[in-house]
C-alpha cells in the first residue's frame, strides 16, 4: 500500500487541472471493500492529496464540485480560497471552510448554468443566505466570485447580490443589481476611511447593462488601493479607495443590510457558487474562473 500511495500521489502533484477526474481499480488484495473497487480522484489539481488510509480512498483537498482553477487561481499549490458556498440545493453550508451559513426564509433549488438539477438556488426577493462574521472577512484585500441569473423585473430599485456591510459608520461594501427598466445596472458601493464628509459617504461605480435572462459572473477584487468590479470575465468599473472594513455584521447572500443590521434591498433571481478569496485576483484569472 504504501509504495502505490506514494507513487499516486507523486501523479496527482504533477497533473494540471485538464486532467480532469482520475479513476482506478484496487487488487482484490488491497481493497477493503469488493474486489476491483473503483477510487476517483476528484479535480486531481494542485490541491491533490495522499491516499487516506482509513478508507484506501484518494482524497481531493478541494473537496466535491471545487476544482483548482477556484481554491488555487494562481497555481502556486497555496489555496487561496476561504469559503466556498456552492448552493447546491439551496444548502448553505461553506464546503471549503468551517463558515456554514443559515437559510433565512424560502429558497427553491434550480438547475445551475449547464442545466445540472439542484446545482444553484433561487433567491425570492424575500429570503437569503446569512453567514456570521469571521475575521477573513475583514481582509485588507480580497475578491468575491459569483454566479447569477438576475429575475429583473422582480427586484424593486436595489437588488443586493452580496452585501458586507454597516452603515453607522460605513464600512464594508455592496453588490448592486439595479432594476432601471429596460436598463440592467450593475452598481459596487465601497466604503471608504472615513467615509465621504458630503453627499453620499460611500463610493461608488456601475455600468449600464441589459436586462437579459441569462447566466452572469460577477466578481469584485480589491488590492488595497483599487475596487475593480467585472461582468462576464471583463472589467466593468474601477475605483480607487482606501476602505473600511472594520464592522462585524454577518455576510448576506442574496438580500442587503440596513441600519442596525436589518434587511434592506432584497434580491431576486438565481445564484450559484459563491466563492471568497483573500486576495485580489488578476483580471486574467476572474477570466479563468468565468470560462471554467
Amino acid at each position: 500500500m504504501t509504495g502505490r500511495r506514494a507513487v499516486l500521489t507523486v501523479l496527482l502533484a504533477l497533473c494540471a487541472p485538464a486532467c480532469g477526474r482520475i479513476a482506478f481499480q484496487t487488487p482484490c488484495s488491497d481493497s477493503p471493500g469488493a474486489c476491483g473497487t473503483d477510487v476517483g480522484v476528484g479535480d486531481a489539481g494542485a490541491d491533490a492529496a495522499p491516499v487516506d488510509a482509513a478508507s484506501d480512498a484518494m482524497v481531493d483537498a478541494g473537496g466535491p464540485g471545487i476544482d483548482d482553477v477556484i481554491t488555487d487561481p494562481d497555481g502556486d499549490g497555496q489555496p487561496d480560497l476561504i469559503a466556498f458556498y456552492a448552493l447546491d440545493g439551496c444548502s448553505p453550508e461553506d464546503t471549503w471552510g468551517a463558515h456554514d451559513g443559515a437559510v433565512v426564509g424560502t429558497l427553491t433549488s434550480e438547475a445551475d448554468r449547464f442545466a445540472t438539477a439542484d446545482g444553484a438556488c433561487r433567491f425570492p426577493a424575500n429570503a437569503y443566505v446569512e453567514v456570521s462574521f469571521f475575521a477573513d472577512l475583514a481582509s485588507p484585500t480580497f475578491s468575491v466570485s459569483v454566479w447569477t441569473r438576475v429575475d429583473w423585473a422582480a427586484i424593486s430599485g436595489f437588488g443586493s447580490l452580496y452585501t458586507w456591510r454597516d452603515d453607522n459608520p460605513v464600512s464594508g461594501f455592496n453588490v448592486f443589481a439595479r432594476n432601471l427598466a429596460p436598463t440592467g445596472r450593475w452598481e459596487l458601493y465601497f466604503a471608504p476611511d472615513p467615509p465621504n464628509a458630503t453627499g453620499n459617504p460611500w463610493n461608488s461605480d456601475l455600468f449600464d447593462g441589459t436586462q437579459d435572462d441569462v447566466w452572469h459572473h460577477v466578481a469584485v477584487t480589491y488590492d488595497g488601493t483599487d475596487a475593480v468590479l467585472y461582468l462576464d470575465g471583463a472589467e466593468i468599473a474601477r475605483m480607487t479607495s482606501n476602505y473600511n472594513a472594520t464592522h462585524t455584521r454577518p455576510l448576506r447572500i442574496g438580500m442587503g443590510t440596513g441600519s442596525g443590521g436589518g434587511t434592506l434591498y432584497p434580491f431576486a433571481g438565481i445564484i450559484d457558487e459563491v466563492a471568497l478569496y483573500d486576495r485580489a485576483l488578476t483580471a486574467g484569472e476572474v477570466a479563468a474562473i468565468q470560462t471554467r
